[in-house]
């Protein structure tokens, strides 16, 4: 006798089972069990490439453990958290007056990610003098690439402080000349940038987008004034940043038409002097009474945009803010691609992390989707769109990370290669330099882009769930946030 059917509810019936997702890296010596293998295998294939014997075991047991952070439960809560309670501006005090304390109000979850990757060492990494039997940026984007995905847009920020950090480095050893005490600020500077002790460390800002936008700017309309030696002498001109050291003898007055990371410590901009616009650190805040205030910044308003909901992007106002000249005067376009360079490669980096979170979340999804009585994977269609879509992450995967083993090598030296095959890739300092000139903004403009449709695809491979933005379960299937974050990489 044939059985009568049931009505579902809200209750009963089908239920879709939720897919594990796999830690992206596994090393074999740190294996709980034999069948514990690396999800995302291009790491191994990376880590082979470019490490050598002696260092993969190290790097190794750093990416198994950033695989293991991303899918516990107080990660995800924090991701989600910094992604459905964006930032907000209270710019007034009760009574009206401009709030120059703390007008940017931010989540927990947006500072907790912040603190998982600093001490993960994603900008530290790069800067640590005391590994040098191998490629020590290598060894960090390898790290990245396993936290940029989850770590909710928290990865801009640290791609600024990568590069202001390596601006900084550039000019560190130069003379004070007329701008006494500089640096010994910047030292200090440059020591928190490249922390990675969550209670000392600094990130930094980029502000160069004034209103009249895009990547030309010769029109810049901020400028930097040269405050005499009777104004430094003065109250005013004896100004501290929080930290108690000198404020810079640049008052800089401007506005800034788009400004990520604007919770950070400091940011690196251009203004105009009289000859011509340069490059500039400014403190984000200064001592004042027995507290601190913004650093003569206001926080005009938030943008509203399409994704990279959990970082703050705003408008600001700058008047009288106190900074250092860095480089030569009326040399700031060239001085300051130190850090266009670096967070070039961050975007083609986290294009790439982005895509690889797709396709673990489509592996994981075709283990427990059924269609007509077999699983996806088991669809032979199916899994020859996956191998094609596998076939172009990797390949723009390994684009990208011979970008940053050039990168390794401009800072290190190519020697660093010895004994491992990238060395028949790069067999010179010069080789290093002139291939990463060439390759930086290819690499950002290809990787940037295919990541997007990459993305797209793996939106469509979940159905309907894909485009939805499921914030429940950790958000480990929102591949619509994932993909709007995603956009941003390309402008």
């Amino acid at each position: 006798m044939a059985s009568v059917p049931t009505a579902s509810s809200a209750t009963s019936g089908f239920f879709q089972q939720l897919p594990t997702i796999l830690p992206q890296y596994t090393s074999p010596q740190l294996a709980n069990a034999h069948d514990e293998v690396t999800d995302d295998v291009v790491l191994t294939r990376l880590t082979k490439l470019y490490l050598p014997d002696s260092s993969q075991q190290v790097v190794g047991k750093a990416m198994h453990e950033i695989s293991r952070t991303v899918p516990e439960p107080a990660t995800l809560k924090h991701a989600v958290e910094a992604e459905t309670v964006p930032p907000t501006l209270q710019p007034l005090t009760t009574f009206g007056e401009l709030n120059r304390d703390d007008p940017l109000v931010l989540c927990h979850g947006w500072k907790a990610l912040k603190v998982i990757g600093i001490q993960a060492g994603v900008v530290s990494l790069g800067y640590d003098k005391s590994t040098f039997t191998h490629n020590r940026r290598v060894h960090q984007f390898l790290m990245n690439h396993n936290w940029h995905h989850t770590s909710t847009l928290t990865m801009c920020p640290m791609s600024m402080t990568d590069g202001s950090a390596r601006f900084i480095s550039n000019h560190i050893g130069d003379d004070d000349d007329d701008e006494l005490e500089r640096r010994a600020v910047l030292s200090e500077y440059y020591r928190r940038l490249i922390s990675s002790d969550p209670s000392e460390a600094w990130t930094s800002g980029q502000w160069m987008t004034e209103k009249s936008g895009g990547s030309d700017v010769r029109g810049t309309e901020t400028i930097a004034t040269r405050w005499t030696p009777t104004n430094l002498r003065g109250a005013v001109g004896r100004g501290q940043d929080i930290l108690g050291q000198p404020l810079g003898p640049r008052s800089i007055d401007g506005f800034k038409w788009f400004s990520s990371a604007t919770d950070s410590d400091m940011t690196m901009l251009l203004a105009q002097t009289p000859k011509g616009l340069s490059a500039f650190c400014v403190p984000m805040r200064r001592k004042a009474g027995k507290g601190s205030e913004l650093d003569g910044i206001r926080i005009q308003r938030l943008k509203n945009k399409m994704g990279t909901k959990g970082l703050p992007t705003a408008e600001l106002e700058l008047k009288g803010a106190r900074g250092w000249l860095v480089g030569e005067e009326g040399k700031g376009v060239k001085a300051i691609l130190a850090v266009l360079n670096i967070t070039r490669l961050y975007t083609g980096a986290g294009s790439v992390s982005y895509w690889a979170r797709g396709l673990a979340v489509c592996r994981a999804y075709t283990k427990v989707r059924k269609v007509r009585g077999a699983y996806l994977y088991e669809n032979l269609q199916h899994s020859h769109w996956m191998a094609g879509e596998t076939v172009k992450y990797r390949a723009a995967t390994a684009l990208t990370f011979f970008g940053v083993a050039l990168l390794g090598c401009s800072e290190q030296g190519s020697s660093v290669t010895r004994n491992t095959p990238a060395a028949a890739l790069i067999p010179n300092d010069e080789t290093a330099k002139l291939l990463l000139r060439l390759l930086e903004p290819v690499i950002k403009a290809q990787t940037s882009v295919a990541a997007v449709a990459g993305l797209r695809a793996n939106m469509d491979c979940l159905g309907g769930v894909g485009y939805c933005e499921n914030h429940e379960d950790g958000g480990i299937l929102n591949l619509a946030k994932i993909f709007r974050d995603s956009v941003v990489q390309t402008i």
